[in-house]
């Protein structure tokens, strides 16, 4: 149960969202309202003109979510609220146009900022930073101290739980049937209009139970156990779809490579220890426009005519495609591996545009559902046909796509 209630937040999703004194001062506080100027996909408003909801929603609608699920699963009080904290920050480390600069530091490893000694490779190192240090406002860490009696320890526990540690919790936001996806699947097609596969809130929360220290799918061999899986399938069909309709477009991955070139552009043009400090405030502190502005500044004539043209949706047309139907098992194996090797990937998609005058842009499947247990001990990819057709469809997924660029665009 909410603890506290300060007031309730009214969403397109999920109607009323309530929240906590705590959580209404997180909401508040400046790490969580720059995800009002991140879009939730990017610039996939530039095919489908509704999709242009932000990480902000998107956070609010997981923190819910996430309640809900630890709710039905009658987690403890504090554990529910850790949770939702949990679920409302998970994205807070995300990049500006953030699918586009972890593509960059992939693709160029010796920019990547350091973050604690280390070198960071996505937004998950943010995240887990910026929760830890919580730079949520006094109002927020008074309370804190007050209900949890350590705001430190609280905060790096739900820095744990959004990674997806700590079992049960950690699973409530990173597993095959999370909030995080639940939240996503509805907000993407609620928004962008298409509406592939049914992503039933309630089915899901219903098939899930706590067995043996974590979140598995209910029933053994009975009528329970056929429709937990019948409501995870239908989830798992969902999010298969979405990535193909929406992720896979043509024109969406053409304005993405062409989002990519311009950034390269633009760091290319700074030494190294400057672009290391840029791409650290694109996780910390810029919105989308910041970094299209940084783009345009920075970047020379070749960035700002790949960003004119995005802006005025005149993307790169495609002039051939080719995915695992029409290449050869070998080279959708060798493909697979270099699209795993951002530096690698980088030089072969260099290479190819050169060579062809194209822009080119490899696409692999990712987030194999694999993780998912049944009451049985087993996983829901051994004891469902469908799931496992969809573990084989994702693995297989490659693609390479060509587009057509003037002799003015080049890598």
């Amino acid at each position: 149960m909410v603890s506290a209630v300060r007031d309730a937040i009214r969403d397109p999703v999920h109607g009323s969202i309530p929240v906590d004194l705590l959580e209404w001062h997180i909401i508040r506080s400046r790490p969580v309202q720059r995800l009002k100027g991140i879009k939730q996909l990017g610039l996939v408003e530039a095919v489908y003109p509704g999709a242009n909801h932000t990480r902000f929603e998107h956070s609010l609608g997981t923190m819910h979510m996430a309640g809900r699920m630890a709710e039905h699963l009658e987690l403890p009080g504090d554990d529910i609220r850790k949770v939702r904290l949990a679920g409302l920050l998970h994205d807070l480390g995300h990049s500006a146009l953030s699918h586009a600069v972890e593509g960059v530091l992939g693709r160029n490893p010796e920019i990547q900022p350091l973050l604690r000694g280390k070198r960071a490779t996505g937004h998950e190192e943010f995240t887990q930073d910026i929760i830890t240090s919580h730079p949520f406002g006094q109002e927020a860490i008074m309370i804190a101290e007050r209900d949890f009696g350590d705001a430190d320890g609280l905060f790096a526990e739900v820095a744990e739980i959004a990674s997806g540690r700590i079992p049960p919790l950690g699973q409530i936001i990173v597993g095959d049937l999370d909030a995080d996806r639940v939240d996503f699947l509805l907000r993407d097609s609620h928004h962008s209009g298409v509406s592939l596969g049914l992503v039933d809130t309630d089915q899901i929360l219903q098939s899930l139970i706590i067995y043996k220290g974590r979140i598995t799918l209910a029933g053994q061999g009975d009528y329970r156990a056929e429709m937990s899986q019948t409501a995870a399938e239908s989830m798992l069909i969902a999010r298969a779809h979405h990535y193909n309709a929406l992720i896979y477009h043509p024109s969406v991955q053409s304005i993405r490579a062409m989002l990519l070139l311009a950034l390269e552009n633009a760091l290319a043009r700074m030494d190294r220890d400057d672009a290391q400090r840029r791409i650290e405030l694109f996780f910390r502190e810029y919105t989308d426009p910041d970094l299209l502005r940084f783009i345009w500044d920075k970047g020379d004539e070749t960035a700002r005519d790949l960003l004119q043209r995005i802006k005025f949706g005149q993307e790169i047309p495609l002039a051939a495609r080719f995915d695992h139907r029409t290449l050869a098992p070998d080279i959708r194996m060798a493909l697979s591996t270099i699209s795993r090797h951002g530096r690698m990937r980088k030089l072969f998609e260099d290479t190819l545009c050169k060579k062809y005058g194209a822009l080119v842009s490899i696409t692999a499947g990712s987030g194999v559902p694999r993780s998912m247990r049944t009451q049985t001990d087993g996983f829901l990819y051994d004891e469902s046909a469908l799931a496992a057709g969809l573990v084989k469809s994702l693995t297989r997924q490659i693609a390479i796509s060509f587009f057509l660029i003037s002799s003015r665009i080049s890598p």
